[in-house]
């Protein structure tokens, strides 16, 4: 299955966020994707600034994108148009170590971004791989104890984590529950 079906897969089984549920899914997928602790307290705190901001305050949340260059001026007069997973992307993929590149990856940098994540070498090549994530993280996982999740945005490019395997399913039912786009390479 390709991304596109697996983002197509996703649109068709989302259930609208809930406005009243609690941090905590929130803050347990955090810690799920912070094996390495990456996140301080600080950034930490900014993501649960960020889930609150999505939730109740998207202008400020749009704001900070905005600051980054992730959006446009004009994209504020659609903010309502935004669907809360785009904007759970975008808060992710800042703030986590995540390797961002079109559906057409550079594996050699892939291959550099996973060597720090699992602090061993990894080296995958494009004849090895093609622009097929699938194959890199088959050959992560029979190599490592980690595998390789995408935080999608929707469109064609890849957000890149690497996690543990064991925190793989975790992560993927909480995603699920929140509402936010984390996709498996191993469906």
């Amino acid at each position: 299955m390709n991304m596109w079906q697996k983002w197509t897969k996703y649109l068709h089984r989302h259930v609208p966020l809930n406005p009243n549920r609690q941090n905590d899914d929130w803050i347990k997928l955090i810690d799920l994707l912070n094996f390495n602790h990456d996140l301080d307290d600080e950034s930490r705190q900014v993501l649960l600034q960020d889930h609150d901001d999505i939730q109740h305050n998207r202008a400020a949340f749009a704001q900070k994108l905005l600051d980054k260059g992730i959006l446009l001026e004009e994209d504020l007069d659609h903010l309502d148009e935004y669907h809360a997973d785009e904007l759970y992307c975008h808060a992710l993929r800042l703030a986590l170590p995540c390797y961002h590149d079109d559906w057409r990856f550079d594996a050699e940098q892939l291959s550099e971004f996973i060597s720090l994540q699992i602090h061993q070498p990894f080296q995958i090549d494009f004849a090895e791989c093609g622009n097929d994530m699938g194959v890199v993280c088959r050959k992560l996982e029979a190599c490592s104890a980690f595998t390789l999740l995408d935080i999608a945005s929707g469109g064609d490019d890849y957000g890149i984590i690497v996690v543990p395997k064991t925190h793989q399913q975790p992560i993927l039912e909480y995603a699920e529950q929140l509402g936010i786009c984390i996709l498996s390479f191993n469906e």
